[in-house]
């Protein structure tokens, strides 16, 4: 008999929970409803998308790892490294199909226009936060970066701060505007390469994509170098 592969395993053991598939089956609801009322502007419901990527993208992988979870995939012949690409793939699977499914949506909306999800820094920002949310939480359960995430965004809003954050990505579009900070304010709150359609900076959009490459190679190379004694599930 055949051993299945590491991602057809982790697409059974990390299946998204009813909940979470519900609340994207409502997210696309939502698109449909703004597509066909308010084409133009879909920037609302990738800004959710990424807040719910950064939860749908945390699945974890040690305190699974050591209650005896992956065991089917530790202990197989297969590369860890192997494993660790599996692992992060059907991690941002079903944030990344809904978020092409709503640029699908904007598309026929616009009759064929290319939609706000399928430009550089809407993209950057998707693959950033999912490499972001899956290699942190890598030590930890399930959803925690995305709730780290939303402390976050909480305190910067509360504290003030988002209006700084976004005036700084926004200038870098002027003359003599600084990418640098532009990309900062992007690595610390990426949803404004989505809400400042106005701005589409190519070169930090292409930093964060690099940003989002290493990320995603350390948490692969986590995986690898990972030892997880097992413990006792009670």
């Amino acid at each position: 008999m055949t051993q299945p592969g590491p991602l057809k395993i982790f697409a059974t053991i990390l299946r998204p929970p009813p909940a979470m598939i519900a609340a994207h089956a409502v997210v696309l609801v939502w698109a449909g409803y703004l597509g066909w009322l308010a084409p133009g502007d879909m920037r609302a419901v990738y800004v959710v998308l990424l807040l719910g990527q950064s939860f749908s993208a945390a699945t974890g992988f040690t305190v699974r790892a050591r209650r005896g979870h992956f065991d089917q995939v530790l202990a197989a012949p297969a590369c860890r490294m192997v494993v660790g690409l599996a692992h992060a793939l059907v991690s941002i699977t079903i944030g990344v199909l809904t978020w092409l499914l709503v640029a699908a949506i904007e598309a026929l909306a616009n009759r064929g226009h290319v939609p706000l999800g399928l430009t550089l820094p809407a993209v950057s920002a998707l693959l950033y936060m999912s490499a972001v949310a899956w290699a942190s939480a890598l030590p930890f359960a399930r959803y925690s970066s995305g709730v780290v995430w939303l402390i976050l965004a909480i305190v910067l809003a509360g504290a003030g701060k988002l209006l700084a954050l976004r005036q700084a990505y926004a200038a870098a579009a002027e003359p003599g505007g600084d990418v640098w900070r532009a990309t900062g304010a992007a690595l610390v709150f990426p949803p404004l390469m989505v809400t400042e359609p106005s701005a589409p900076i190519a070169i930090s959009a292409l930093l964060l994509l690099g940003v989002a490459v290493v990320v995603a190679g350390i948490g692969v190379l986590a995986i690898e170098s990972f030892d997880v004694p097992l413990v006792d599930p009670s």
